[in-house]
């Protein structure tokens, strides 16, 4: 099938774990079919980079859910970090008498 004429009227994911939700593969308001996020740990709190490996595996999972990506051309890559700590639950403070609401570590995987 051309990509073309490729279009996603749903999103896919697949079933969560403990960890993350998966990677996750859905049509964008332009057309444009998007594979991802990650959830990779790392050290470094600055290095935002993407490497062949991850790429590779994104598009593999892709090519595996959606056969027709096999013939699709990469238009881009990004990459950010997700904030954490070393705690499970969000960390959410309240400071009343300041009209404030600190909120961290929240992670959407």
């Amino acid at each position: 099938q051309d990509m073309a004429q490729t279009k996603l009227n749903y999103v896919i994911e697949p079933t969560p774990s403990q960890f993350t939700k998966g990677v996750i593969v859905w049509t964008t308001v332009y057309g444009n079919i998007i594979v991802g996020p990650t959830a990779t740990n790392q050290e470094s709190k600055t290095d935002r980079s993407t490497d062949e490996k991850t790429l590779s595996q994104l598009r593999s999972w892709g090519e595996r859910v959606v056969p027709a990506l096999k013939a699709a051309e990469v238009l881009g890559s990004y990459s950010g970090l997700r904030p954490s700590c070393e705690h499970r639950d969000y960390q959410i403070k309240a400071f009343p008498s300041q009209n404030w609401i600190t909120v961290g570590a929240i992670r959407s995987t």
